[in-house]
């Protein structure tokens, strides 16, 4: 029988909150999860989740059957009082034993000049932190984008050279009907490139015209955690493609988090990160490019990768 995986960050302060004992119990205490089709229940009332780290909670629970939708109800106590979460997701698709779909990664920094073009809401799958197995160069990709008529044309690259056989992603948009707001920002879909693994999705805002950016993805890489830990490929969770990359995409969530949070003013915001589905104009609060140097986060954001593998090989 298949497995279903559900997920969740708690966020106070825009701050990933760690220590909480989370349970799955829906306000009624009727159950954890329940299938939609029928209302029964899936996961029993009271079902405690597991920490992963960084503010993340998760419980993995076998499908009666493929492809359900699902209901989840999440509580949680802070500061003496209780809180209740709702979430409604969709079960694997076959009776194959299948690992959750990784999640993707949104807390990017693309160092953009806005009197060039703006863009927003990138998230991206598939990135590999792993040594000799990088489709990012140390963790940044460097972003093109060219125009023709009302088309423009988005690539990816893992090397400042932009050479053909560096090229990771690309896609393309319709800009015509850009006018800098959330609402009329263009779409842009990008697929693998080279056989690079790597895709995903971004807006454009505005564009004024051609130019080419560095894009922050991964804060640190695996050689980053392997200068802190020998035997990081031994802990639980290290993935033989991808490496660390799941820890340290947590990590540095959680990483940017705090900096937005201790740094409000200094970054134009309200003390969160740039959460990848808000369209309207606090679009660009806070501002991450002020960022001027993210590479003194690198070892924060490896540490704390490490305290979260290190974590969970020990649960």
């Amino acid at each position: 029988m298949s497995q279903s995986t559900l997920t969740v960050r708690i966020a106070i302060d825009g701050i990933g909150r760690i220590g909480l004992a989370v349970l799955l119990s829906d306000p009624t205490g009727a159950y954890g999860v329940k299938r939609n089709d029928t209302d029964a229940a899936v996961v029993a009332d009271g079902t405690a989740m597991n920490e992963i780290g960084g503010g993340y909670y998760a419980h993995t629970f076998t499908d009666p059957a493929p492809g359900l939708s699902y209901t989840g109800w999440v509580e949680y106590t802070y500061e003496g009082e209780t809180y209740h979460a709702s979430h409604t997701f969709t079960g694997v698709a076959s009776d194959a034993a299948a690992a959750p779909p990784a999640r993707r990664w949104e807390s990017i920094i693309p160092y953009e000049s806005r009197g060039t073009f703006h863009t927003s809401r990138w998230r991206l799958l598939g990135v590999s932190t792993g040594s000799g197995a990088q489709n990012t160069g140390n963790g940044v990709l460097w972003l093109t984008m060219t125009r023709a008529g009302d088309t423009v044309t988005a690539e990816l690259f893992k090397d400042d050279g932009l050479a053909p056989a560096d090229k990771v992603a690309s896609g393309t948009a319709d800009v015509s009907g850009t006018d800098g707001t959330g609402d009329n920002a263009a779409h842009v879909v990008l697929a693998a490139a080279n056989d690079s693994g790597l895709s995903g999705e971004f807006w454009i805002h505005r564009y004024l015209e051609d130019g080419t950016c560095p894009i922050q993805v991964a804060l640190c890489t695996d050689e980053d955690l392997d200068a802190l830990w020998d035997g990081i490929e031994n802990l639980a969770g290290y993935d033989a493609t991808c490496g660390m990359a799941e820890f340290i995409r947590i990590a540095g969530e959680d990483v940017l988090g705090r900096v937005a949070t201790m740094l409000p003013n200094a970054l134009g915001g309200y003390g969160a990160t740039e959460a990848w589905f808000i369209n309207d104009a606090s679009r660009g609060c806070p501002d991450l490019r002020r960022i001027a140097n993210p590479a003194q986060l690198r070892q924060a954001c490896a540490y704390r990768a490490l305290e979260i593998g290190i974590g969970r090989d020990h649960q």
